[in-house]
């Protein structure tokens, strides 16, 4: 089923909050890249409404279960594909030494990018070989 507002089919979506913009914007291999356009749009809803899924399920139409249950399929779909991808040993260590306060968030990300780019090689964007 898709979800689309009961008085603007077309929301939550406008030229600056479009799926290209939201595909362009998230890295390659991030789970959120993988979502399709009624995910990403939800997404893109739900972070508009200050994840208050009662004005969520307002601007839908729907009733707030019937919301919760779509956002908890969708946090579902993202868990399988997050576990898909496999654990990236050096992310973990990094997420831990931040939650521990032994790294800011901000060298954590260049770290993990300078990894990332070190196993695409050099002069490789796609990850292949």
């Amino acid at each position: 089923m898709i979800l689309r507002h009961r008085e603007n089919p077309e929301w939550p979506l406008d030229e600056s909050e479009s799926q290209y913009t939201i595909r362009s914007t998230v890295p390659q291999g991030h789970p959120l890249h993988s979502l399709d356009e009624d995910d990403l749009e939800m997404v893109t809803a739900f972070v508009l409404a200050s994840g208050s899924i009662k004005d969520l399920a307002e601007r839908y139409g729907v009733s707030y279960p019937t919301m919760r249950q779509r956002l908890d399929e969708l946090i579902e779909r993202l868990r399988r594909r997050i576990a898909e991808r496999g654990a990236d040993p050096v992310e973990q260590l990094l997420g831990d030494l931040v939650s521990r306060g032994r790294l800011s968030s901000a060298d954590a990300r260049r770290v993990r990018e300078a990894h990332r780019n070190g196993l695409r090689g050099p002069g490789r964007k796609d990850g292949s070989s």
